[in-house]
């Protein structure tokens, strides 16, 4: 590995722990210089969000989508507004914008916050951070494994960026800028979690799934080489020779996922009683499919 590279994974082992009372996982942005080199980015952030709100207002399908996006973001303590301690010293502002996909079967629209704007000194924030290194196996490879099994699945993770903490004293780094009425004063809001923008952001989501793996490598072995290998980013492809052991691995990846707050979802196999099976040992409605003749149905 390189120097940057054997930084971050000390970096992570070392202040990497799990939440006492959700067990999430709670990181350190792996800074690569000091947060002093960062300027003024308040003012740049101020206005990219008027010029984001003239569109919204002009598109009101857009607006809708927004607010909803932004809503469930502080709802679900993702996003939270700053009190008069936290406001004023060393900070960074992250601009944000809405992309449109109207392939999605969940979510049509993302909000992503941009940490690469500059500050007046000409650093960003992206700029004083490591990207990690890469830690999945390469997709050709998972592709050509999952193409040589009889029984396959896929599931992706319901925002994984989003269920890994970053540690308070670094959230100060990830300001936002929001109100939800022109009339209203414009308020700082900090990013509690992993943002989808940031340099390293994918490094840290994936290496805490990766951590997963490791812990159960030696209690769920099979369950822990498909977390540890046959993930591509947060979707997974999963191979089996047979139906019961595949009913039996999802639900273990399942488990050991869940617990730290990783919800697999969007369940496809070619096989539909493979579905069937994941889904009796769900105590929740779930989104599940399986192929036929090449299109999801749902089942």
């Amino acid at each position: 590995m390189s120097k940057e590279s054997h930084f971050c994974e000390d970096m992570f082992d070392k202040t990497t722990y799990r939440c006492t009372d959700d067990v999430k996982f709670v990181v350190q942005l792996p800074l690569c210089d000091s947060i002093d080199k960062l300027g003024d980015s308040r003012s740049h952030a101020l206005g990219r969000f008027y010029s984001l709100e003239r569109r919204l207002n002009k598109i009101p399908i857009l607006k809708d989508m927004y607010f909803s996006f932004m809503n469930e973001y502080e709802q679900m303590g993702h996003m939270t507004l700053c009190d008069e301690t936290s406001i004023g010293g060393i900070s960074y502002f992250l601009p944000h914008h809405g992309v449109l996909n109207e392939q999605s079967q969940t979510t049509k629209l993302i909000v992503v916050f941009n940490g690469s704007a500059s500050t007046d000194t000409g650093m960003s924030l992206n700029d004083i951070q490591h990207t990690g290194l890469v830690i999945q196996d390469d997709l050709l490879d998972i592709l050509r494994r999952f193409g040589q099994f009889n029984v396959v699945v896929c599931a992706d993770i319901e925002k994984m960026y989003r269920m890994v903490w970053v540690v308070s004293e670094q959230r100060c780094l990830q300001k936002i800028l929001w109100r939800r009425k022109p009339d209203e004063d414009v308020q700082e809001y900090t990013l509690n979690t992993i943002t989808y923008g940031t340099r390293s952001a994918a490094y840290l989501a994936i290496r805490c799934l990766k951590q997963l793996g490791l812990d159960n490598l030696e209690a769920h072995p099979e369950a822990s080489n498909v977390i540890l290998h046959e993930f591509y980013v947060d979707d997974m492809l999963c191979r089996e020779s047979s139906v019961t052991e595949m009913i039996d691995v999802c639900k273990q990846v399942k488990e050991i996922l869940g617990g730290a707050g990783f919800n697999l979802r969007k369940w496809i196999s070619n096989r539909p009683e493979v579905i069937a099976g994941i889904q009796r040992s769900s105590s929740s409605e779930e989104d599940v499919y399986f192929w036929r003749r090449g299109i999801p149905i749902r089942h």
